[in-house]
């Protein structure tokens, strides 16, 4: 069946019948049927109850507009939508498409008059732009539809916004993952092993909860340090190995092996540091990829893939030219990568190697969320004593194609 004709129940079936109010918003859940639910009631405005005047639809970039609204509605409405360059028909009606990008974005969007628009993940866009488009919303009948997962609860779409659903002319529409039928059982279990803490509160329960004390609050010592050999793991065996490197001048500059064991836990492992304040002196580019491959050289298996600190340039080339191979620059979407990671750790397929990282596991047991940043509604972990931390977020997001399966058998 496809998807736009299945026979919505509950909370889906009410968000699509009731009336359109200026501000429509459907936040909750990951996979909890809220984005599809929102599209089709879009749809249905579109086709019953908007006036004339330009549309427009908007992510955090063209690219994510792209993907997460214009393809699911090319799947829903086949021909009837159309798409060219930073244009797309649906339904006949033509829609730009605007990327919430930064602060500057809302520039963008200066001079226009918009009789609707659709807007795809909120909490991603910086405030400016969205109040920006509410006040280009001015063709009389004009609606904005939008969804978002939940953030923080000082987060301004909730305070300044949702929360005031009472007093505005918004209605919000509030989904768990139970809300969607049509998932699977076995993806339902899976993806509820994917996410602990705080991010199971939120993309599964669909709660807005505050980023608050440690990150990795279910590290367990018994659980996730291994005092195993030194020369780990001739036993049980390698499957694969990643390096994570973070570079640092005057903060330390670390590398970190990641390996799959044939018993199917990552072991993070040989953590090689060093930290100009309590060394006296800082290395060259020459002397940290001469230690590199030193390090690299000495490890059980040598990494297929070396996932290098992006803003480290100058080492990058450096390791090049010294022939190192397979470095790739270094996936540095902290949030993606701390909630990969709290998944590994969470199933219990994350652990060190107690005889070759100490440093790894006291940082990772000891990094914090900042205050200061929940308090303005944003999730940011304390910049100190994070070098292991980053390194090892570097290493598990670039072999994230390799660990998925980990997790389907948890």
């Amino acid at each position: 069946m496809a998807v736009g004709l299945r026979p919505w129940v509950g909370k889906a079936r009410e968000s699509m019948v009731a009336p359109a109010l200026r501000l429509n918003i459907w936040e909750g859940a990951v996979s909890s049927s809220k984005t599809t639910v929102s599209m089709l009631r879009y749809v249905r405005w579109l086709r019953d109850q908007a006036p004339d005047g330009t549309l427009m639809l908007s992510g955090k970039t063209e690219r994510t507009v792209k993907e997460n609204v214009v393809r699911p509605l090319r799947e829903i409405l086949g021909r009837h939508v159309r798409t060219r360059d930073s244009e797309v028909w649906v339904a006949g009606r033509r829609h730009i498409i605007v990327g919430a990008t930064n602060e500057g974005a809302e520039a963008k969007i200066r001079g226009l008059t918009l009789a609707g628009m659709y807007g795809d993940e909120l909490t991603t866009w910086p405030e400016s732009f969205f109040t920006m488009a509410l006040s280009r919303l001015r063709v009389e009948g004009a609606s904005f539809f939008g969804t978002t997962n939940p953030d923080s609860p000082a987060h301004w779409i909730a305070k300044k916004f949702l929360n005031r659903s009472g007093e505005l002319d918004l209605q919000r529409w509030h989904f768990t993952l139970d809300d969607n039928p049509y998932l699977p059982e076995e993806y339902v279990r899976q993806i509820k092993l994917e996410y602990t803490g705080l991010w199971y509160k939120r993309f599964i329960l669909g709660l807005w909860c505050i980023a608050d004390g440690a990150i990795y609050d279910m590290l367990s010592e018994a659980l996730q340090v291994q005092d195993l050999p030194r020369d780990l793991p001739r036993e049980p065996g390698l499957v694969w190995t990643v390096a994570g490197v973070d570079y640092g001048t005057t903060n330390p500059t670390v590398f970190l092996a990641l390996s799959l064991g044939c018993d199917g836990r990552i072991y993070v492992h040989h953590e090689w540091r060093h930290d100009s304040r309590k060394a006296g002196r800082q290395l060259t580019m020459p002397e940290q990829s001469r230690a590199f491959r030193a390090w690299a050289a000495e490890l059980p298996q040598p990494p297929e893939k070396v996932c290098v600190d992006p803003s480290a340039n100058a080492l990058i080339l450096q390791l090049w030219r010294d022939g190192v191979r397979h470095i790739v620059p270094a996936d540095n979407e902290v949030l993606h990568g701390i909630q990969d990671v709290s998944a590994l750790l969470g199933a219990g397929k994350l652990v060190f190697h107690e005889p070759t990282t100490h440093d790894a596991w006291e940082e990772h047991t000891s990094y914090t969320w900042d205050p200061v940043a929940t308090a303005k509604g944003q999730d940011s972990p304390i910049k100190a004593n994070d070098h292991s931390c980053d390194a090892v977020r570097y290493a598990i997001r670039g072999s994230r194609l390799k660990w998925q399966p980990l997790l389907r058998t948890a």
